[in-house]
């Protein structure tokens, strides 16, 4: 039978159903079918309840989404949370569609409907549960979610909605954003998407006499000091945007856009005071040294240059990348000077990883194979990573120092999951040159010392 045939069975006999019989069939199967339950009741509200289409009628609909009951879940029943009977996937799927219809609305210019509703379902999540968002709820709620946020979004930029209507509905959005639940996610970016409204659509005075109200009402973003920067500075008051940015030093994208102004206007300089006061303030890391490296190549200063660079590298250690910079720079002649102070920098804060990518970096054989060979800081994997790049006559000391280690393990671990791991670890260790013997003899020791853990030998007959 093809795909039409099958349609053609129901549209036939559906001709010979009464309306009564139809009725009862669809109730029917309201009941056993939670999801047909929820597809009725929206095409029910948006074909038939002509008061609901008001924001009296949305925020009830809301409240009784929350009013789901778990012998009418169905098969979402494992979505029910039985500390509040709710549960959240209908909770989503209702929302959704009522986003969908308030967003009909919006379009067709009706924007007095809009918030209340949206801004009810973001109390009645954080009322109907503590802790929400902390144990997957917000997967079955993300898509409502970003529907709202959107449709708040704007709202917020319609030119007809009242600035103070604006104010209003970011008042009540900062006492839903008090709840920890939401400090991570969307309506955060909503506040922030209303300060820049708010900067671009009012005069500079007007705007920053705004984003003064939104701090008195107890409103607190790095975005309000941002915009706050930028009016000043189109209201001619550049001493009072620069006096702002250094007591905001902590505000990475704030001195960021600062420096950018200045280096504009051929101020490289008061970049630079500007930068190093960021790293005096928050100390020495990636970005304020890079950001001080930033200025320092574009005013070509390069004793500051490879100053920075040496900071970076002693600081940084997510890889050798600032180093080969650094190297570059810096002359032949003052190279192993400098090198004797990189690594007794970084040896003293102890970058055992860091410092073995740099001996690679340098071939300096003799440093990296000490470093294997150490007591401390010792991790088996750098002799895996590291042995084969060296020269034979290190292999010995080194393949019996990874049997000693693994020796040691083995006396450690208890669980089945730690015998698998050690297996892996003991297979990884035998393919390094040299080690088939020193393994041989090690698994022997093992399976004869350790014959009584049953679930060990079984991981190491796998090998």
């Amino acid at each position: 039978m093809t795909k039409t045939d099958i349609w053609k069975v129901p549209e036939d006999l559906l001709k010979l159903a009464t309306a009564e019989e139809l009725r009862a069939f669809v109730l029917a199967q309201a009941r056993e079918n939670t999801i047909f339950l929820s597809k009725l009741n929206q095409w029910l509200y948006k074909q038939y309840d002509k008061t609901e289409r008001t924001w009296e009628g949305y925020v009830d609909r809301v409240r009784r989404l929350f009013t789901l009951i778990e012998d009418k879940c169905g098969w979402y029943a494992e979505h029910f949370d039985e500390r509040i009977g709710v549960a959240w996937a209908l909770v989503g799927e209702g929302m959704e569609a009522i986003t969908e219809e308030l967003q009909e609305l919006f379009d067709s210019g009706k924007t007095d409907i809009v918030v209340e509703p949206i801004l009810e379902f973001f109390v009645m999540i954080q009322s109907n549960r503590d802790g929400f968002l902390y144990e997957g709820e917000y997967t079955d709620l993300h898509n409502a979610h970003d529907a709202c946020i959107s449709l708040l979004s704007q709202w917020s930029r319609h030119p007809s909605v009242p600035m103070e209507n604006k104010r209003e509905m970011l008042r009540s959005l900062l006492e839903i954003c008090h709840f920890s639940a939401y400090k991570e996610h969307g309506i955060y970016n909503m506040l922030r998407k209303y300060i820049r409204i708010t900067a671009s659509t009012l005069s500079p005075q007007e705007a920053y006499d705004s984003l003064i109200q939104l701090e008195a009402d107890g409103i607190e973003d790095d975005e309000i000091d941002q915009q706050k920067v930028l009016l000043l500075h189109s209201l001619g008051q550049d001493e009072q945007a620069v006096e702002l940015v250094y007591r905001n030093l902590d505000n990475g994208r704030l001195v960021d856009g600062e420096i950018d102004r200045l280096i504009g206007i051929g101020k490289p300089e008061e970049a630079m005071r500007m930068a190093e006061a960021a790293i005096e303030e928050m100390g020495e890391y990636g970005t304020t040294l890079e950001r001080k490296l930033r200025i320092a190549k574009f005013m070509n200063d390069e004793a500051a240059i490879k100053d920075t660079y040496y900071r970076l590298v002693i600081t940084e250690w997510c890889d050798v990348t600032n180093y080969k910079e650094l190297k570059a720079i810096v002359p032949v002649k003052e190279w192993p000077d400098l090198y004797k102070r990189v690594i007794h920098a970084v040896q003293k804060e102890g970058g055992v990883d860091y410092l073995a990518a740099i001996y690679e970096e340098e071939s300096d054989m003799e440093r990296l194979n000490q470093l294997l060979l150490r007591e401390d800081g010792f991790q088996m994997r750098l002799i895996i990573r590291y042995l084969p790049i060296l020269p034979v006559q290190y292999h010995p000391p080194l393949i019996q120092r990874g049997i000693d280690i693994l020796k040691a393990c083995a006396e450690r671990i208890s669980t089945r999951k730690d015998y698998a791991n050690y297996a892996e670890e003991i297979k990884k260790f035998s393919r390094l040159p040299g080690a088939a013997s020193a393994v041989a003899e090690l698994l022997s020791y093992i399976r004869s010392t350790y014959a009584r853990r049953p679930a060990m030998m079984d991981e190491l007959s796998k090998l």
